[in-house]
């Protein structure tokens, strides 16, 4: 499933690399490539957990996460817009939930992700080196989720884990600052829905899983033009 998606992606971005060379002018115009630093605020709502013995208590849906991307694009000459694809890996999202039946069990979740992204940005270009924008993206998604299962009465432990493929979308804004004839940078906010996880089955069948995992980045990409 993630080859495929990621397959669907190159074909859409090597269909844009086909048309555009028509509007291509160095510098200004055409290709880039950028390496994005993402500082993200993020959520999980909607947890339900399954075969547990009493209710379940989150006790920590939210969390500071840090990801990184490469972004492969193209700014259009007879257009205001760039299109570009995007793809992204974000750090460890700790997830903490406790199952208060008994046994008292806890559940410690690394949610990772990884991520690919086709964004079309709309440009106010002007005369200045200020160019602000908006834009959105639509892709994939895929939450992986590495939990670890403590017995709180007797001290035990268990591992598991689970991938999750996901529709992702997003919207975003910022201003790109172009400091040299060959380079500039972005700074931005963006919101962008991950989809839905799921925890995979510990060895006695308790599972858990969340409907909605979203999140408020902040921005900060270094691009260079061809």
């Amino acid at each position: 499933m993630q080859l495929n998606w990621l397959a669907i992606l190159g074909a859409l971005y090597a269909l844009f690399g086909l048309i555009s060379p028509a509007f291509a002018s160095k510098g200004d115009y055409g290709h880039y490539i950028g390496f994005r630093f993402i500082g993200s605020f993020a959520q999980v709502d909607d947890t339900a957990g399954q075969n547990f013995s009493g209710s379940l208590k989150v006790n920590n849906k939210k969390d500071v996460v840090a990801g990184n991307a490469f972004i492969f694009g193209y700014r259009w000459k007879s257009l205001p817009i760039r299109s570009d694809i995007e793809i992204a890996y974000r750090y460890r999202f700790d997830h903490d939930l406790r199952d208060t039946g008994d046994p008292f069990h806890g559940y410690e979740n690394n949610l990772a992700t990884l991520s690919g992204l086709i964004n079309l940005i709309y440009e106010y270009r002007n005369s200045s080196r200020i160019t602000p924008y908006i834009g959105s993206g639509i892709g994939w998604a895929q939450n992986h989720a590495n939990v670890r299962l403590s017995d709180l009465s007797n001290g035990g432990e268990e591992n598991f884990e689970e991938r999750t493929e996901n529709f992702a979308w997003a919207v975003h804004l910022g201003i790109t600052w172009r400091f040299d004839d060959r380079w500039d940078t972005n700074l931005g906010y963006r919101f962008i829905n991950l989809g839905e996880l799921e925890s995979g089955k510990s060895n006695t069948g308790n599972s858990f899983t969340a409907d909605n995992y979203f999140s408020h980045d902040a921005l900060w990409t270094v691009n260079y033009r061809f």
